[in-house]
């Protein structure tokens, strides 16, 4: 039941706190914060390695609700680089 909730919940886009949530890359919003400071190649390198290996990203993407990017700038990157469509991401507020 608490499944079927959440599902209409996110028809009317609102998302829960600590639930994981797949949504296309496109929709993520970078502020120009992230942009200016990009990874340093050594962080980027060691997570694109552990994706390639394992085949899910190391760090977690988190969005506010207005798919702002908070923290996961190098998994956004990744999942960029290596083409995917949806990534996975938990809400916070």
């Amino acid at each position: 039941m608490r499944n079927i909730i959440r599902w209409v919940k996110r028809l009317f886009g609102v998302y829960e706190n600590g639930f994981e949530y797949w949504v296309n890359v496109d929709e993520i919003k970078i502020s120009p914060e992230f942009e200016k400071t990009p990874p340093r190649k050594i962080k980027f390198s060691q997570k694109i390695d552990w994706y390639l290996k394992h085949g899910e990203l190391l760090s977690p993407i988190l969005l506010n609700k207005d798919f702002e990017l908070v923290d996961g700038y190098t998994s956004y990157l990744i999942a960029r680089k290596c083409h995917i469509d949806k990534v996975a991401v938990y809400f916070v507020y």
